[in-house]
Formats: C-alpha cells, sequence, structure tokens
C-alpha cells in the first residue's frame, strides 16, 4: 500500500438551518481538510482514503445552527472500471 497525506482548504458551501423559519440556506464557508489516500501498488485500479475536516462559517450561521461548527469525517473507496 502506498500513502499520501492530503491538506486542503478553501471556500466552499455548506447548509445552514434556522429553527426560526425552519429553512435551510446554501452559506459560504471556508472549509479545511487534512487526510490520507491509500493506493495499492499491486492494483493500480483501487483507492482511498478518509478525510476530517471543519468548515467556518460566520457567528449568526452557528448561532442559527451549531452543528455548522462540528468536525466532518469524508470516507471513500474507488475501483476504476478500466480506462
Amino acid at each position: 500500500m502506498e500513502i499520501t497525506p492530503i491538506i486542503s482548504a478553501g471556500l466552499g458551501l455548506v447548509s445552514v438551518a434556522n429553527p426560526t423559519t425552519n429553512i435551510t440556506e446554501t452559506k459560504s464557508a471556508f472549509s479545511t481538510a487534512v487526510g490520507i489516500k491509500v493506493t495499492s501498488v499491486k492494483n493500480e485500479n483501487f483507492n482511498a482514503g478518509i478525510l476530517v475536516g471543519k468548515d467556518f462559517v460566520s457567528k449568526a450561521d452557528r448561532d442559527n445552527d451549531p452543528v455548522v461548527s462540528k468536525l466532518w469525517l469524508s470516507l471513500y473507496v474507488g475501483y476504476s472500471l478500466g480506462e
């Protein structure tokens, strides 16, 4: 197995719920993430990865929906079926 570290930061979009209006809006956020990508050296078609990240939104959006300031986890497994 070959392991590659991943570091990511940039602008993203997150869903923010407003409990008083029951409306969910898409807001811009500064997103960061770190993780690893795993690739098989015996089979180039296989890869997998894991990322842990955090989104940073405005104080007003955090007050409306405290979930948006929690850490998130992303997992993936991929297999290429051909070229």
